[in-house]
């Protein structure tokens, strides 16, 4: 018999060898621990470097990702809504809603509240959401409490030339951007720039654009009455036919589904 589903709380404990994460934005919390291995880790148009003992937390909505740059690696991944923690905790750990990528020099205590949301990830009974809930704060509260104790993560260890270009195109996404357009701009080989940044990034320059372009259209679809082929064009897309298609492979949805869905569900 199939356990049953706590309120929109996943758990999950990985130790293997490499598998690639795909990039997504979800409307509820992720909380990623990296316990072994080495990664980095794309949020908010910026690659961070990750090792053991790193810790990001994610507020809902906000696109992200993390490439694996070790042969193996052992992590824990918590979501649950934002509904489980209160105003205070949320403010005092993303104030504005930014996420939050520390490092953590002792992990005891963090592991022994996973370990203790694992078993009752497992059990799942009727207590278990109950239980769960407390567990999610307990993490939360020792986070606000030490967390003036714990190393921010910076970005200038991976490569600043990545982040550069990251940014840059974050900020000119509805501009023609090619490869060679891009290398020019920053003074660097197609052929280089290429290798660089899928070493880095896990994927490549042309895949990451399409990203970002059908992430800012995701929040036009949502955030504005600009109809699909508005929107297609400010995205950076010369033919709506052809957003289109990327969105619905992308998003697994048409623009249009996509908008009155989650208009409708708000």
């Amino acid at each position: 018999m199939p356990k049953p589903v706590i309120d929109g709380f996943e758990f999950a404990y990985s130790d293997s060898k490499v598998s690639q994460c795909t990039a997504h934005c979800v409307p509820f919390y992720e909380v990623y621990f990296l316990t072994s291995g080495t990664s980095n880790y794309f949020i908010n148009d910026c690659l961070y470097p990750c090792t053991s003992g790193t810790l990001v937390i994610v507020p809902p909505d906000i696109l992200h990702w993390n490439h694996y740059t070790s042969d193996k690696y052992s992590r824990y991944v918590l979501n649950f809504p934002s509904s489980y923690i209160t105003d205070e905790l949320r403010n005092t750990i993303n104030p504005d809603n930014t996420p939050e990528i520390l490092y953590i020099p002792d992990t005891t205590p963090i592991l022994s509240i996973f370990k203790k949301m694992w078993r009752e990830w497992d059990i799942r009974d009727e207590y278990s959401p109950s239980v769960i809930r407390g567990l999610v704060n307990e993490f939360f509260v020792h986070i606000a409490r030490h967390k003036g104790t714990y190393l921010k993560r910076n970005i200038d260890t991976v490569h600043p030339t990545v982040n550069k270009i990251t940014q840059y195109i974050s900020e000119n996404y509805h501009e023609p951007l090619t490869l060679e357009l891009i290398a020019d701009k920053f003074r660097l080989n197609p052929n280089y720039l290429s290798t660089l940044f899928k070493s880095c990034m896990g994927f490549g320059l042309k895949k990451y654009i399409t990203i970002i372009r059908i992430e800012r259209a995701r929040e036009m679809l949502l955030n504005s009455d600009l109809s699909v082929s508005q929107i297609a064009f400010k995205c950076g897309f010369n033919d709506s036919n052809y957003f289109s298609q990327v969105f619905r492979s992308t998003v697994n949805d048409t623009p249009l589904h996509f908008r009155n869905t989650h208009l409708n569900s708000n």
